[in-house]
């Protein structure tokens, strides 16, 4: 539901007009993708359907799309096994994380646009977060002010995306709540929790929490 500024810096919900598009465009997965049915014939697989299951695939849609954002990259004439951890950095990004992520809350305000355009469904962009290597200061406590910003500067994207060009983003969750082993890298020091816990790469400490600034 978009919203616009009231007097006083408040916002108001308003009901946008729905937006001219096929009736296609409207629904996700109403059949099986003919890509899929393709598939399925080049492997001389055996597929059977019932007479009531076209019908079951056209009600039974989504409720909603999540996706999960963190960086942009560019594709790369060079780079030809792209995936997505890997890609070329987008050079268009001053700003990066130690692992060479490009913090790019403009990419996040595309997508949301891209996918609602494409699918026609409510968003909920359900992990985004930053890298970083924490430090503990002298009076015990990380003051990580990196990652206080980075929430920030995505969720305004967010808000421009709901209140200039109508996307229903229904949610937003950070990864992760708790610093923990990284499943790209396998290393604790590549950390995004709002709570620090005390263990290192080589599983050394005693997993101590305590709050960081960003808490």
């Amino acid at each position: 539901m978009p919203c616009h500024e009231r007097p006083g810096g408040r916002l108001a919900l308003v009901q946008p007009p729905p937006r001219a598009v096929p009736d296609h465009r409207r629904h996700v997965a109403r059949c099986l993708p003919e890509l899929c049915l393709r598939g399925v014939g080049s492997h001389r697989a055996d597929v059977r359907m019932e007479p009531e299951d076209a019908e079951l695939m056209y009600q039974g849609t989504l409720d909603f799309v999540s996706f999960s954002y963190y960086r942009s990259t560019v594709v790369s004439a060079k780079d030809p096994d792209w995936h997505l951890l890997g890609g070329t950095p987008n050079p268009l990004c001053v700003e990066k994380t130690p692992w060479g992520w490009a913090v790019d809350p403009l990419g996040l305000y595309y997508c949301l646009n891209e996918l609602y355009d494409r699918y026609q469904k409510p968003l909920f962009v359900a992990e985004n977060g930053i890298d970083a290597i924490d430090q503990v200061s002298d009076d015990g406590v990380v003051h990580d002010d990196y990652r206080c910003d980075y929430p920030a500067k995505h969720l305004h994207v967010i808000r421009d995306a709901i209140c200039l060009d109508h996307v229903p983003c229904i949610g937003y969750t950070m990864w992760g709540n708790v610093d923990l082993v990284s499943r790209s890298t396998g290393e604790m020091v590549k950390r995004y929790g709002f709570v620090c816990a005390d263990m290192d790469n080589k599983g050394d400490g005693i997993l101590k929490r305590s709050r960081k600034d960003s808490f």
